[in-house]
């Protein structure tokens, strides 16, 4: 269905790939980032950072907010991009 749209299938799915994986690269270094705040952020060798500001837990619950902003963008592309597909495939087929 790409090609309708002016994209070829192969440019199509490489871009969508190409998308899709960049999503989920970003999405892991924030997975990554959380996951090194919070080693530091605990007691018995850690930082005491929860003792030293009460901002470092708001920091992590902002960066889940942000993850949860991602899914929600990622979602809404895609209906965007099947709903064009089929809007272009219903202007193809009306006679």
């Amino acid at each position: 269905m790409a090609g309708k749209t002016g994209v070829s299938d192969t440019e199509y799915n490489t871009l969508y790939r190409n998308l899709e994986g960049a999503q989920k690269d970003f999405m892991s270094a924030i997975d990554q980032i959380k996951s090194k705040i919070s080693e530091v952020n605990c007691k018995g060798g850690g930082l005491y950072t929860d003792n030293v500001t009460p901002n470092v837990q708001k920091l992590l619950q902002t960066l889940g907010r942000i993850q949860d902003s991602i899914r929600q963008m990622q979602t809404a592309e895609k209906e965007v991009i099947s709903n064009f597909q089929e809007s272009v495939s219903n202007i193809d087929t009306c006679s």
